[in-house]
């Protein structure tokens, strides 16, 4: 598989509102199911527009949650100051970066409702007031629906910064068979083959992507040129000794073992 990175919708819908956030310098929110490719954006965003992405993890307590961002941002380990010293560190060093916009990219963002990282969404709230930093919170539903509850609480501080929200959708036929056409190397997939993995992948682009990278491991091996829907089945039905394609939820089987003669079978 090509390493590159293929807009999709979703990823073209998240890229506006992103330009639209920082140009009304508002909070973005966005949200989606897992596996639709959200964390893939933001990593390539931050590539390509110099933010800054961190991911939160479970188990972290708010110094560890702040020393974790610092060494994103600084690439230094950060001694065990106080909260408030780290704090302070942290606006000064994306104050230290290039460009005035400092975007922020948090992944995982439901964690930030635990009550251990509960005080980060307000740390990084009070950042954005100050003009410090410009937050897109990356989650799967949690925080949205946090937000949305009728009982939001203090959350209502953190809702009416937003300037909108963002869901990402289930891959398209379009956006598959472009990845299919951009990412597969050695080998073309008809629309069928395509349409069928993304059947099979219930709309994941993860799952979509271990599928194609798993049929252009049978093409290769067996070199083939053009797999559709029948051959893949037929190839998949000689190296497996069954007669129909086994559907998963992981994507296509990772066979590599393909007898040559295979193809023409």
């Amino acid at each position: 598989m090509r390493d590159l990175f293929v807009p999709t919708k979703n990823t073209v819908v998240a890229d506006e509102a992103s330009e639209r956030a920082l140009a009304t310098r508002k909070i973005l929110l966005i949200n989606g199911r897992p596996g639709r490719g959200k964390t893939a954006w933001a990593h390539e965003r931050a590539k390509r527009r110099g933010a800054v992405y961190v991911r939160l993890y479970s188990h972290w307590s708010l110094r560890m949650a702040l020393q974790g961002i610092l060494r994103d941002i600084l690439q230094v380990h950060v001694g065990l100051f106080s909260i408030d010293r780290l704090v302070a560190r942290l606006w000064e060093g994306l104050c230290e970066l290039p460009g005035i916009e400092h975007e922020l990219l948090v992944d995982e963002a439901d964690y930030l409702l635990l009550p251990q990282l509960r005080r980060l969404l307000f740390i990084l709230r009070d950042g954005f007031d100050s003009g410090y930093c410009l937050p897109t919170l990356i989650s799967i539903e949690g925080l949205a629906h946090k937000l949305d509850a009728p009982e939001s609480g203090l959350y209502e501080a953190v809702k009416s910064r937003l300037s909108e929200r963002v869901t990402f959708r289930d891959c398209s036929s379009a956006d598959a068979r472009s990845l299919a056409e951009k990412l597969v190397e050695g080998t073309v997939l008809a629309p069928d083959l395509v349409d069928d993995l993304l059947r099979i992948a219930r709309g994941s682009l993860r799952s979509l992507m271990t599928s194609l990278a798993g049929v252009e491991q049978i093409a290769q091996a067996a070199e083939v040129k053009r797999v559709d829907l029948a051959t893949y089945r037929r190839l998949l039905a000689l190296t497996s000794g069954s007669t129909v394609a086994v559907e998963s939820d992981h994507g296509a089987p990772s066979l590599v073992e393909v007898a040559r003669k295979a193809a023409v079978a």
